[in-house]
């Protein structure tokens, strides 16, 4: 069963970044562009975690983070807010709210992806991962390390390739249905 996934962002383009981050088989996602909309539509809207703009209008998503705290199916609900690019966090009104990240824009889509399946997965970080074994390093010879960092290239050069079938195949689907309404 994917997981449900709340968006609440003024513009359509990040929307719709977000939108292609999150693969349609692991997560439902549900979109408001304003806090109006946001507030009367989030008692109906189960969730697993939401991204939150602190631009959010008409008020400000600060405004919406309070009252979606205030509701108590949200309160335990991981809480990721955006914060635009040239805004500045205001810290006191932060300090009041339950949420789980800060993010910047423009962000790195990929490791806000990672951060969300963290989150809804339960998932916590290892105290320490397994290619960093207490500051010690490895000696390996130089034909195994050769046929390490050989190994390491055709595995990102494999993730790349199935990066880009799945952009292609998800374009090619919104043309599609683009050239279907026309």
């Amino acid at each position: 069963m994917p997981y449900q996934l709340i968006l609440a962002h003024p513009s359509p383009t990040v929307l719709k970044v977000l939108r292609m981050v999150f693969p349609e088989d692991q997560f439902e996602i549900r979109c408001f562009q304003n806090g109006l909309d946001f507030k009367e539509n989030m008692p109906s809207c189960p969730a697993d975690a939401i991204l939150l703009s602190v631009s959010l209008p008409p008020e400000d998503g600060l405004s919406a983070a309070k009252y979606l705290r205030s509701l108590a199916e949200y309160r335990d609900v991981p809480l990721l807010l955006l914060l635009g690019a040239f805004d500045r966090p205001d810290h006191h009104r932060l300090e009041s709210l339950d949420y789980h990240a800060l993010i910047q824009e423009p962000f790195d889509s990929e490791e806000l992806a990672e951060t969300i399946r963290r989150l809804v997965g339960g998932e916590q970080d290892p105290e320490s991962l397994p290619e960093e074994p207490d500051g010690e390093r490895l000696e390996l010879s130089v034909e195994l390390d050769d046929c390490v960092r050989e190994k390491i290239k055709s595995e990102i050069l494999e993730a790349e390739r199935e990066v880009e079938k799945r952009i292609r195949a998800r374009l090619l689907a919104e043309l599609k249905e683009y050239m279907d309404k026309e």
